[in-house]
């Protein structure tokens, strides 16, 4: 089994995403991290959902599937589809 990257650390989520620097990303991780901090208010040993700003892209990850409301899922990955056929006038 691959080893995890993701490791317990003291490092500042406020510094980290302040650190972005696309300013657009940078409000969408903020805005991420605001709406997982009022759905949750503590922690513990692993996160149920989280997130990762990359380059090209932000990535949210949860540890299973039976965690996410799977209507509200689909309607996610239906939505995002369509969006991205608009904007980028991609086949259908």
């Amino acid at each position: 089994m691959a080893e995890l990257k993701t490791r317990q650390n003291n490092a500042s989520v406020a510094a980290f995403i302040a650190a972005i620097e696309d300013q657009e990303q940078r409000s969408d991780a903020h805005k991420i991290a605001t709406m997982m901090r009022a759905a949750s208010g503590r922690e513990g040993d692993r996160p149920i959902v989280g997130f990762s700003p990359r380059k090209q892209n932000i990535s949210i990850y949860f540890t299973r599937l039976d965690n996410v409301d799977q209507a509200v899922l689909r309607k996610l990955v239906d939505w995002s589809i369509q969006y991205v056929r608009r904007k980028y006038s991609t086949r259908k």
